[in-house]
């Protein structure tokens, strides 16, 4: 019997003769040979050949491969990586030298934040879905699977050589049908203008005549999609948790089950890293309009930079001019969302007309029994009149006494102006 080991292979040749001899003897002299014969058989053998392979497979994307890749040879290829349609997969361009190519299995699994909110696969030997494929030459593998459930995933390709070794490439992909953005309507999450007059709910802006007015838009909290929010789902993603070392460990060769460094989700729209949001936001776009149309525009849209909540603009206006701002929201399934604000201008204030002002002493039914009234005309052309100031002071000192600002009831008189009345006391006294 010969062995010899040549390139990873055994060979064992085992070899067999017949033949041999016998001895004649004469019982008459039992003690004595008579005569030997001499038998020449046949000579047979046979080889038997094992193999040994201890590699895995490769991709021809693989900087120490030799075979040069087609068009459509990927590792694994999620078709659109967030959809609300069934997921597309495809693969082609494995190869192995020794043992040659056998199969390929697909597991898929639902990623779930933990604790500090990063994704991961929370059962990484108990896939939610799984399928397996031979291998055929030169094939490119298609397969479309749906999730039974909203969430994101990872799809793991474990590509097989006819040795048993394998290789595993993932990818991942956001299925959410159902998923949608909403406006938040608490008072920290509305679209309005920070710059205008708290007081006028944000609807008035002043400022200096033929000055040019800086607007400032904001929108904090105000666009969110909940689902990809509340659910961590465009988190960095961690890798893959390594199976079997402890057999591994114990001496069986190859029995680990992990995604080969290379071949993890690093390219694309959704790879292991965090895709940057705000709350589940990915673009934010506005538009102004200066015109009187209420209608969204179709044209001069731009991209607010950095997810940034807010923006300013400025303009040069004339007074009682009005600035409607939209803005618009998307997300990475495609959903998109507006809402807009508008704000107004007046550059001019109120007037006061002086043969108007009529001063009532001792006014009755008065808060106190000594009780004034003044009587006055004021009126403003753009945002109206909305709180009167008053300084009370002494004749003869000029000492402030009282001062102060309350809300201006009013009451129609004409066209653009507006009657108010105001009551000055000082120590229950008429003055």
């Amino acid at each position: 019997m010969h062995i010899f080991l040549i390139h990873l292979r055994l060979d064992v040749v085992f070899i067999a003769k017949s033949g041999g001899f016998r001895n004649l003897v004469n019982f008459d002299y039992p003690h004595r040979i008579w005569n030997t014969q001499i038998y020449h058989g046949q000579i047979d053998q046979k080889e038997v050949q094992f193999k040994f392979d201890f590699y895995v497979p490769m991709h021809c994307s693989e900087s120490n491969s030799t075979v040069n890749c087609r068009i459509n040879d990927v590792p694994l290829k999620i078709e659109h990586e967030f959809t609300k349609l069934p997921v597309n997969i495809s693969w082609a361009g494995w190869e192995d030298d020794l043992s040659k190519m056998d199969r390929y299995h697909i597991e898929v699994f639902k990623l779930s934040p933990d604790p500090y909110g990063v994704l991961q696969e929370m059962t990484p030997l108990k896939p939610v879905y799984s399928a397996d494929f031979n291998h055929t030459h030169d094939s490119i593998y298609q397969h479309t699977f749906t999730p039974l459930e909203d969430g994101m995933f990872s799809v793991l390709l474990q590509a097989a050589d006819k040795a048993n070794n394998s290789k595993i490439a993932r990818r991942l992909v956001l299925y959410a049908p159902t998923s949608n953005i909403s406006l938040t309507t608490h008072d920290n999450g509305r679209l309005y203008i920070s710059s205008a007059e708290p007081e006028t709910g944000y609807m008035w802006q002043t400022t200096k005549v033929g000055q040019m007015a800086e607007i400032i838009v904001e929108w904090k909290n105000h666009f969110v999609n909940k689902f990809i929010s509340e659910g961590k789902l465009l988190n960095k993603v961690k890798a893959y948790p390594i199976q079997f070392q402890d057999i591994q460990r114990e001496g069986i060769l190859q029995s680990t089950k992990f995604v080969f460094p290379g071949l993890d989700d690093n390219e694309g729209q959704r790879t292991v890293d965090e895709k940057p949001n705000k709350h589940g936001i990915v673009r934010f776009e506005a538009v102004i309009s200066l015109s009187d149309g209420t209608n969204e525009p179709q044209q001069g849209w731009f991209d607010i930079s950095g997810l940034a909540e807010n923006f300013t603009f400025n303009e040069t206006l004339r007074d009682g001019r009005t600035a409607r701002i939209w803005v618009r929201a998307h997300d990475v399934l495609g959903n998109n969302i507006s809402d807009k604000t508008e704000v107004h201008f007046d550059f001019s204030g109120p007037l006061v007309k002086n043969d108007s002002i009529v001063f009532s002493r001792n006014y009755p039914n008065g808060t106190y029994i000594y009780t004034s009234r003044i009587e006055f005309e004021a009126a403003d052309l753009e945002s109206g009149v909305h709180k009167i100031g008053y300084i009370l002071m002494r004749d003869d000192t000029e000492k402030v006494q009282h001062n102060g600002f309350t809300s201006a009831s009013q009451r129609n008189v004409s066209m653009c102006r507006v009657c108010y009345y105001h009551k000055i006391l000082r120590n229950g006294k008429s003055i």
